[in-house]
């Protein structure tokens, strides 16, 4: 009997004391803590989840930041940290070792039926076991993707070495790997994950922090840019560079047969900047300067070696050097796909490595133009594993797409009949693959390859998912074209052409485009309406900014005008700045 009386007595005492450590006699503010050393690593963050209420102290001065963590305390935290309501959970039998009355038995229903943590077989919870680093990772896991959230992969690829015993479990492994890419629980300095190592107070407190900054990364106040390539050669006025931050100077052709670039343009940066300069149009203007990969005879042969990607980089950074240029735009939108990804990381990281040796004291632009669609995705392998190499991937969201003989829609702002062919899959395929948010520049192009031979049917003055034939040779400037847009006539359903092309309004894709039934071409390119919806895109995920092709041809516009009418300009550049929120 007094074995029973002692037994009972050990199974209260211990109970208490794993209350206590979630709820217990917890201190009044955190100066009351006696065991927290300010010169600790942990010291913040366990400030920063005691403040919020995610973790108390063990006893009215004493937080045991030594103490590991178990699994009840672990849905505890969780619960609190996601705000959840409690009520709808409190009274329920989920486990056999669980009791319903427990302390932390509606914060276990919650962890389960929302996904955050599994049973461990036999119906059983385990909640005095302790967690490991592996199990952390799982279950931050588990928790984002209950939130439908996707962290950004701030820290480049690390190769794991942890060997043996310390090898994470398989059923770990992708979370090991999103939770130190993400940098929640980060290598320590040997590049080991320690999975199988125990999780104490302060580690929990830390991963807890490190995960609450992730999450706020997505939502950090920015303001995004206004890219816009510009063609040197090309007259045009600099008025509405007031309203752009970047200006992509192209194209610098490159010839990797003959390891040169085609300098010949190059006097004419210095006139535009002086024109820029003399109006005071815009003074922290940056000027980039852009190769393209398609424009010379096997640019790609200058990247076939490490030594010969080094030259590549020495011959770009020696122009912006000697014309005082703020960085490097990698037009990359037609690779062959000959050139293995490490070449690529190498050059770009040799780019950077040489433009911070000139110590200027400039902070460099290195950016990366791509195509859009998944095609661009799938042949750059990691989209989350580029970006460590460049400042943002410019996209070129604009280009005519064609699938099993039918023409789709230019510059789609959504998906239409063409799954991942917009820009918003762009964006959301870039979310995915983990990119920060920042370097996602999305695309916006005023001009278009048109289609010609489209065969719509008969009467039909729309064109629009026909059968068509492309065009290759020099595309049609929309600009000259925007002046027929006459959105109340388009708005009214009213039937009008202007040299015998029909504008038709898609309201699915959110894109405008013109048939000329006579002739039977097709065009379409960003209008007002579809840049406006990409800048809503931009806003709506946060993103890093918008990216027009090129200047030279959507500034200077005017509206449309009834005969007899003066047209208006339109400030596309302007508009743009103001639809994003600058």
């Amino acid at each position: 009997m007094k074995r029973i009386v002692k037994l009972i007595s050990l199974i209260l005492a211990l109970t208490t004391v794993m209350s206590c450590l979630v709820l217990g006699t917890s201190a009044a503010s955190f100066n009351d803590l006696k065991d927290i050393d300010k010169n600790a690593d942990y010291y913040d963050a366990v400030e920063w989840v005691f403040s919020k209420g995610y973790m108390q102290g063990t006893s009215s001065t004493t937080f045991a930041p030594d103490q590991t963590l178990t699994r009840a305390q672990f849905a505890t935290f969780m619960a609190r940290f996601s705000g959840a309501d409690l009520s709808q959970y409190k009274g329920k039998n989920v486990f056999t070792d669980v009791k319903a009355d427990s302390w932390y038995g509606a914060e276990v229903a919650w962890a389960y039926e929302t996904g955050v943590m599994n049973g461990t077989g036999n119906n059983k919870f385990s909640p005095t076991k302790v967690i490991t680093r592996q199990e952390i990772a799982v279950l931050f896991n588990n928790y984002i993707n209950s939130k439908g959230i996707v962290l950004e992969k701030v820290v480049p690829e690390t190769r794991i070495m942890d060997r043996g015993s310390k090898r994470c479990a398989d059923w770990a492994k992708d979370a090991v790997i999103n939770a130190y890419k993400t940098n929640i629980l980060p290598l320590d300095e040997n590049d080991c994950f320690n999975p199988k190592t125990q999780i104490t107070r302060a580690d929990a407190a830390i991963a807890l922090y490190a995960l609450n900054a992730s999450i706020e990364r997505l939502s950090a106040e920015r303001e995004p840019l206004v890219v816009a390539y510009f063609e040197v050669s090309n007259g045009t006025t600099f008025d509405e560079l007031k309203d752009v931050d970047v200006v992509n100077l192209q194209p610098f052709k490159a010839d990797g047969e003959h390891k040169e670039i085609n300098k010949q343009s190059l006097n004419r940066i210095t006139a535009i900047r002086r024109a820029v300069e003399i109006e005071n149009i815009n003074p922290d203007l940056k000027y980039v300067l852009t190769v393209p990969v398609n424009s010379g005879p096997d640019v790609e042969k200058w990247m076939d070696s490490y030594a010969d990607c080094d030259d590549f980089a020495s011959e770009v950074v020696s122009i912006i050097r000697d014309y005082d240029l703020d960085g490097f735009d990698f037009d990359y939108e037609f690779p062959s796909g000959a050139v293995p990804q490490k070449n690529l990381h190498y050059f770009l990281t040799s780019v950077r490595n040489k433009l911070n040796a000139l110590e200027t004291g400039k902070d460099y632009i290195v950016s990366m133009a791509i195509a859009g669609g998944t095609w661009s995705g799938s042949l750059f392998q990691d989209l989350g594993e580029l970006q460590h190499y460049v400042d943002y991937l410019n996209y070129m969201d604009y280009d005519l797409h064609s699938e099993k003989d039918i023409t789709y829609d230019h510059a789609a702002v959504f998906d239409s009949i063409y799954p991942n062919g917009s820009t918003y899959a762009d964006a959301i395929m870039s979310i995915n693959a983990g990119m920060q948010r920042e370097k996602i520049i999305l695309g916006a192009g005023v001009y278009s390859q048109n289609w010609h031979d489209v065969q719509a049917a008969a009467g039909s003055k729309v064109g629009l998912h026909c059968y068509g034939v492309h065009n290759d040779e020099k595309p049609i400037y929309y600009n000259s074209y925007r002046a027929w847009i006459d959105y109340e006539k388009i708005d009214a359903g009213i039937e009008y052409s202007v040299g015998g092309y029909y504008p038709h309004y898609d309201e699915t894709s959110g894109s405008l485009s013109f048939y000329n039934p006579s002739t039977k071409e097709f065009f379409s390119g960003d209008d007002d309406r579809s840049i406006e919806k990409k800048c809503g895109i931009i806003t709506d995920f946060n993103l890093g900014g918008i990216m027009f092709f090129d200047y030279t041809q959507a500034a200077g516009a005017y509206d449309y005008a009834d005969p007899g009418e003066e047209p208006q300009r339109v400030w596309i550049f302007e508009k743009t700045a103001n639809w994003l929120g600058k």
